[in-house]
């Protein structure tokens, strides 16, 4: 414990910033888009959602007990999706906004903010972890993993605001977010289960089907996304480990496929996507489908990583300088991307699957976003562990203070960041006290509209009465404050 202190504490600092960068986001940004709409919709009646809403059929309906939102989700499953797990994960989002005001606002922001902290918590032992036999050093490498993968989870400097807040919507929260924990702590059980057990036993079959069994529930699409990255993980361990008893291991993968079938099945995915917008899926070719999403795939790990121009050639000119050196080896290279094929694989399957489906696929980006980094670091990690006994015994004694400088680094790229968009986020929290005290103080002298001053440039359009989608926005916004918003 000695020895990592500094690191430690470094560690937690970038923690901590992160967790008040996700609080102050979700905290200081109103409900707009789909959120607002979520919370208006409260009898389908076989139409088309959004239509019902802009026909002004809609009430602010924030009852959270059992029976409603089973409700929900017999509504939905039959009109809309099967996405069984968002609907019960509605009942804290309405609990907290059922509070009154003050408290609901925060206890909302705070449970928000915890999701997508577990989010990052699941991700960073996955690429630790997620080796099993392989594992990465985290002690020496933690703060710089910490901050590889805040960053590029959470801030897109190219989408700036509007990424970020999209994230922290409670709709997308509760559809992505918690869809992609889920599948990445099934991951992460039956790694350890193959990794530490000759025949699963009947308390891990058990444990691993309920795991399963939800994460199935919780999206059609990632469902098959995360399906090739299960897939390749069971066949890796089938042709490394030849394990006894197949039947038994196969088993504990009946929990995914059945909650997986449930979801995908679900007679509302097929007549939402005949009678939304989704519909006009059939008017654009397959060709053109699958060409724009492997394009918004390549985008975004060029955005991300910055792939064209920074990373690959460095990572290829510092590969050649090791294998000169023959402080690496091919072996340990094929080693290190086999050990992680599943990533890159799901990377790729995550752009047929939206293809296939989608006409854009920004929102469901985020497992693919996820692979990326979790393949890439993986990789990495392997090849510098592969590497660090030579590399040890080059930089000698000066190995310690060459990683408590990097922590340090960290840190100091943390600060950079933070003072860089500080004046935006005073900004932004300026604007939101404005909003609040100039709504709560309509909605106590019963006022019919309330003017309010308009967000910095970035933010999200769906933040204002959109005249893209007039009717929605407005009928919406207007049930859910309780007086009409209008944004001088």
């Amino acid at each position: 414990m000695k020895r990592y202190w500094y690191r430690n504490l470094c560690s937690v600092f970038i923690v901590c910033m992160l967790t008040l960068f996700l609080f102050h986001l979700r905290y200081d940004i109103p409900l707009y888009g789909d959120d607002v709409g979520g919370l208006t919709i409260n009898d389908p009646n076989n139409h088309y959602l959004d239509e019902v809403v802009a026909q002004g059929e809609c009430t602010l309906n924030l009852d959270h007990s059992l029976n409603a939102t089973w409700n929900r989700v017999k509504s939905a499953y039959f009109l809309w999706d099967g996405r069984i797990i968002a609907k019960f994960a509605m009942i804290p989002v309405l609990a907290c906004l059922s509070l009154p005001d003050g408290i609901n606002w925060l206890l909302y922001s705070i449970y928000i903010t915890s999701l997508q902290l577990c989010l990052f918590g699941i991700t960073v032992f996955v690429v630790a972890e997620g080796g099993g036999k392989h594992k990465i050093r985290i002690g020496r490498l933690m703060p710089l993993l910490l901050l590889l993968i805040a960053v590029l989870l959470f801030y897109n400097p190219s989408y700036s605001y509007a990424y970020m807040t999209r994230i922290l919507m409670w709709t997308f929260t509760n559809i992505y977010v918690i869809s992609v924990i889920l599948y990445l702590c099934l991951y992460a059980l039956l790694r350890y289960v193959m990794e530490h057990m000759c025949v699963p036993r009947i308390g891990s079959i058990i444990s691993v089907n309920i795991l399963g069994f939800l994460a199935g529930l919780s999206h059609e699409a990632y469902g098959v996304i995360f399906g090739m990255v299960l897939l390749v993980q069971l066949a890796r361990f089938i042709l490394r480990d030849h394990p006894t008893k197949l039947l038994r291991w196969l088993f504990l993968y009946a929990g995914y496929l059945v909650g997986f079938g449930i979801c995908f099945f679900a007679p509302g995915n097929f007549h939402r996507a005949s009678q939304s917008h989704e519909a006009a899926l059939q008017t654009i070719p397959l060709l053109e489908r699958m060409t724009n999403s492997f394009y918004i795939h390549i985008y975004i790990a060029y955005r991300l990583w910055i792939v064209p121009v920074v990373a690959v050639p460095i990572l290829v000119i510092g590969i050649a300088v090791l294998l000169k050196k023959r402080i690496l080896t091919w072996k340990d290279i094929f080693g290190a991307v086999c050990n992680n094929l599943e990533w890159p694989l799901g990377f790729a399957m995550s752009a047929v699957t939206w293809g296939l489906v989608a006409r854009v696929a920004v929102y469901g980006m985020l497992a693919a976003n996820a692979m990326l980094i979790i393949g890439v670091i993986r990789i990495l990690g392997e090849l510098y562990s592969a590497t660090q006994q030579n590399i040890t015994a080059l930089t000698g004694r000066y190995d310690p203070y060459i990683w408590n400088a990097m922590a340090g680094l960290s840190v100091a790229a943390v600060l950079i960041l933070a003072g860089i968009n500080w004046q935006q986020i005073a900004s932004v929290h300026r604007t939101a006290d404005i909003w609040r005290t100039s709504i709560a103080q309509a909605r106590a002298s019963g006022a019919a509209e309330v003017e309010v001053p308009r967000y910095p440039d970035g933010l999200n359009y769906k933040f204002y009465e959109s005249t893209i989608n007039e009717g929605y926005d407005k009928i919406s916004s207007r049930v859910v404050y309780q007086t009409a918003i209008r944004v001088n």
